[in-house]
């Protein structure tokens, strides 16, 4: 029953990873319709860059949020805001109202420090390692899934692939909701907040003492920082010098 509880898990970092990905093939075609053509580019790294920065500073958060009242709560929470995000994003309307989705959803996207608490309060320390492989590799799964469901979607409707992945946080949100057991007991939670429960600047510091991790942090960085570059840059490319639609854009990044 625990393994199948920690499935659960698994399948909400796989729609996370949906979410994050499945707006990539159609933000050019979509800001088109709100700046001209030589602003898009510019607007798409603003949306981009708002919803990583709320991600940022929500996570710490989110996480000290988890020790205080629990994982489950949270996980909902954080789960049904990103369905909210989604759906000002397809209602859309003007530029402030995606903003105001990216805002929300990049706030709401915290919970992957939430979702790797769980796999912790719920493993042993040999097989803990496994299961955050698992997580990794729903992500990556999730990363393959979001430009294909969003490339034919948008060639339908360009606002379509965001109410359908909407109704899937929805559905993660139920399944939360009836079928997760809470993982941290009562007596195992915070009793109290510290300010460097919610400073991402403060845990970067006790990070970087880890000799060990270090290196291998900064590596990181870089290589996801080159990735961010080209996921950003490729869609857009190809739409303006290919001329390529949503449908063969979302083709080519779930290829990549």
């Amino acid at each position: 029953m625990r393994k199948n509880f920690l499935w659960i898990i698994v399948g909400i970092v796989l729609m996370n990873g949906i979410g994050m990905t499945v707006v990539f093939p159609l933000l050019p075609f979509l800001l088109g319709n709100y700046l001209p053509a030589s602003q898009i580019v510019v607007g798409m790294s603003a949306l981009a860059s708002v919803f990583a920065a709320c991600t940022f500073f929500a996570a710490p958060i989110f996480g000290a949020l988890s020790d205080r009242y629990g994982r489950k709560k949270i996980l909902i929470i954080s789960l049904l805001g990103s369905a909210i995000g989604y759906i000002l994003f397809g209602i859309g309307g003007a530029l402030w109202v995606l903003f105001l989705g990216r805002i929300i959803d990049g706030l709401t996207a915290g919970n992957i420090s939430t979702l790797f608490a769980y796999i912790a309060d719920s493993t042993e320390p040999q097989e803990r390692t496994k299961w955050f492989s698992y997580i990794g590799a729903a992500m990556g799964i999730g990363c393959m899934i979001g430009p294909a469901l969003g490339g034919p979607l948008g060639a339908i409707s360009i606002t379509l692939p965001f109410f359908v992945t909407a109704g899937i946080m929805f559905l993660s949100t139920i399944c939360t909701y009836f079928f997760l057991p809470e993982s941290l007991s009562p007596e195992k939670r915070s009793t109290h907040f510290s300010i460097k429960s919610f400073n991402i600047f403060g845990q970067f510091k006790d990070i970087f003492t880890m000799k060990e991790a270090r290196s291998l942090i900064i590596v990181g960085g870089f290589f996801y920082v080159g990735l961010g570059i080209y996921q950003f840059n490729f869609s857009i490319f190809l739409k303006d010098i290919f001329s390529w639609g949503p449908a063969l854009i979302g083709g080519i990044l779930t290829l990549c």
